[in-house]
């Protein structure tokens, strides 16, 4: 949580000591940086100042990275990144030699330097393997991040067949070769391993060998992601406080400290969410972000609850199921997800208990069939025998014509006993037959009733995990891209866009996929631009909060208009690169600052002319069918217009040639073998 600066006078006079005869003194800067009460303000101030004495400054540096706060470590990381090249070797030789704590801490402070860690990628590639889960996943990160900054592409492996796998080559020699492939489909992108002679192999484009490490880790990234997330949950460690009849439980992640009364688990879950998706946001924006502060996130686990927080911290009551508070640098939300969890595992419970009775009756009834048929059987078979006996018995005392006359009423008799027995069995049949019919069809209502609560379950589910992804943007937003000096400088567009641009994106819990259409979204904004009623971009740029906020029901149509054109306008510009450069984004926010007008600021970001990006952005939302598209990657100079990737759909490739249907509608023809990548997304 971002406090208030107690301490910044005495930092503000140990860094004036720097004067014509005299240097700042480490150790001072060294005590201020782990300052129990410091604000992360301070404590950053603190470590630029160690990371500008150079060689001096950077054991102090050092030293406060293995600290167990994340906030003094994260600090630390700032003045390491601020140090440049010359922190690189310190890190390489604590993530080689140091204490775990030291290697944990270098492992990610090296990938703060993106693309500048090569020298670190040998060392990251041994922690991979070093046995320890906690290092190799920071280890796993921070080549994840370098391999973005660099651009490394994932190997790609032809078959004679033209079939194409792209992944990493895992084991070669002369006979055959080992392909890790990665294939991203319904439930999440997997990594299948497979072994393919050399005589069925039309070519393998490999990466430098320097780039392997970053290729491994992606592999490895999917593989953790296969084997489940409730086993990467389980190693997060859970504190708690209080009574055990009123429980609360907190998780430390590197992005976040997250604090819940609701179960263990449950907090364990939003936590793992939530920092995957901000190491997703990492991922997306294409150069390094300077390290920042646990945000706090408090989840209420009832509606009062939450009231009750809201009316205590800020002595009003808001309905938003979730918000961002940058003054205290604080997610606050109500989720009664654990409630419906809870609810569907006792109706499970319950039905699985009905099912087990269910089995038991269809057993017994089985049993009953199999009996009936033997009585039946058996009944037949003593009539025809007293038949025969009843014949044998009289016969002897009659004459011929008595004796066929004798003989025709036995069978008779016979013959309207097997009726009977027939009829009767018949009748037993139909009514075991009957029941079986009904149980089966309760079982079937059983089974519907069980994909109802779950689809419920799961549709609540990905409603909290959306509000967690657009409040953690916000948080990611103050902490990655605005700077101390836009403190006040609220770009609204900006940050609502985004926010709700991360919100809609495919997530497969290692990688963000963004640009996904939200049916709802468009669909509200298309019959705005029928009836001429969308907001111009001028006024959604000039946009405020009470252009975004609901006060009365009567401002629903208003707040979605800004909310979602701000969404589209994101999205648009966003597929032409704009959005993914962390410092475009500051310049917009200090031009504004600066006091720039908006649509003058605007054109900068844009890199267009206010008038021809509204001309772009309507006609791009008319032809817009809110299918999915995917991001495709053309080899340099190959792609449409010279574009270096698109976002579209490859409809049909024939004689070579790819046809690619644009987002915008348009269709495009390119040689198959310029696409360098395409991957069909969630």
């Amino acid at each position: 949580m971002r406090r208030a600066p107690f301490h910044a006078f005495a930092l503000l006079l140990i860094l004036a000591t720097d004067s014509l005869s005299q240097a700042p003194d480490e150790g001072a800067l060294g005590s201020a940086l782990v300052q129990a009460d410091a604000s992360w303000d301070e404590r950053r101030a603190a470590a630029r100042a160690l990371a500008g004495m150079g060689e001096r400054g950077l054991p102090a540096l050092l030293a406060a990275l293995a600290d167990p706060s994340r906030e003094v470590s994260a600090a630390a990381r700032v003045g390491l990144l601020a140090a440049g090249d010359a922190a690189l070797p310190l890190l390489v030789a604590k993530l080689q030699d140091g204490t775990r704590v030291e290697k944990l801490a270098a492992a990610r402070a090296l990938g703060d330097f993106g693309a500048r860690a090569e020298p670190g990628f040998p060392a990251l590639d041994a922690g991979l393997s070093a046995g320890d889960p906690v290092l190799a996943h920071a280890c796993r990160r921070s080549l994840v991040l370098a391999g973005r900054a660099l651009g490394v592409a994932l190997e790609e492996l032809v078959r004679t067949n033209g079939a194409v796998l792209r992944g990493a080559v895992v084991e070669e020699d002369d006979e055959e070769v080992s392909f890790a492939a990665l294939r991203r489909g319904e439930s999440g992108t997997t990594v299948l391993v497979t072994t393919v002679p050399r005589k069925e192999i039309a070519r393998v484009t490999r990466s430098p060998d320097i780039h392997r490490p970053i290729l491994h880790a992606r592999i490895e990234a999917f593989r953790e992601r296969q084997k489940g997330e409730a086993e990467s949950r389980n190693a997060l460690e859970v504190r708690t406080e209080g009574p055990e009849t009123d429980r609360v439980y907190s998780v430390e992640t590197e992005h976040f400290f997250v604090k819940a009364s609701a179960p263990e688990d449950f907090v364990r879950r939003a936590a793992m969410r939530l920092e995957a998706m901000a190491l997703a946001y990492e991922d997306v924006f294409s150069t390094p972000i300077e390290p920042a502060a646990p945000a706090t996130v408090i989840i209420a686990s009832t509606l009062a609850e939450y009231e009750a927080i809201q009316e205590d911290l800020f002595h009003h009551v808001l309905q938003n199921p979730a918000f961002y508070r940058r003054d205290l640098d604080m997610i606050l939300g109500y989720s009664d997800l654990h409630e419906w969890q809870a609810d569907v595992a006792e109706a499970r419970a319950i039905y699985q208990k009905l099912e087990k009775d269910i089995d038991g009756v269809e057993a017994e009834l089985r049993k009953a069939r199999r009996e009936l048929t033997v009585d039946l059987r058996e009944a037949r078979e003593k009539v025809a025998a007293l038949a025969v006996e009843y014949k044998r018995a009289n016969n002897r005392d009659l004459s011929g014509t008595a004796r066929i006359e004798e003989n025709k009423r036995v069978d008779v008799w016979a013959a309207e006993e097997y009726e009977s027995l027939d009829l009767l069995g018949d009748q037993i049949k139909e009514k075991i037959k009957t029941y079986e019919m009904s149980l089966r069809e309760t079982q079937a209502r059983i089974d519907a009733r069980q994909r109802e609560n779950q689809e419920l379950l799961d549709s609540v589910t990905r409603e909290m995990f959306d509000t967690l992804a657009h409040e953690a943007f916000h948080a990611f937003f103050e902490h990655r891209i605005r700077l101390p000096e836009h403190e006040g400088v609220m770009a609204r567009w900006l940050e609502e866009g985004l926010a709700m641009y991360f919100e809609s994106a495919a997530f497969d819990g290692v990688e963000l996929y963004p640009g996904e259409s939200s049916p709802e979204w468009l669909q509200f904004l298309q019959e705005k631009n029928r009836s001429r009623s969308l907001v111009a971009l001028d006024r959604l740029l000039a946009g405020g909060a009470d252009d975004f906020l609901i006060h009365t029901e009567e401002e629903t149509d208003r707040s979605n208009t800004f909310y979602y054109g701000s969404w589209y306008l994101v999205r648009l510009l966003a597929e032409e690169g704009r959005m993914n450069d962390p410092g475009a984004l500051r310049r917009y926010l200090s031009d504004t600052l600066a006091g720039t007008a908006p649509a003058e600021a605007f054109e900068r970001l844009a890199g267009s002319s206010l008038a021809d990006v509204e001309k772009t952005y309507r006609a791009h939302l008319a032809a817009d069918d809110g299918a999915r598209y995917e991001w495709i990657r053309f080899a340099p100079g190959t792609g449409p217009g010279g574009a270096a990737r698109v976002l579209g759909r490859v409809q049909m490739r024939l004689k070579g040639e790819a046809h690619i249907r644009l987002r915008t509608g348009d269709v495009v023809v390119v040689p198959e073998g310029a696409i360098e990548q395409d991957v069909a997304r969630r």
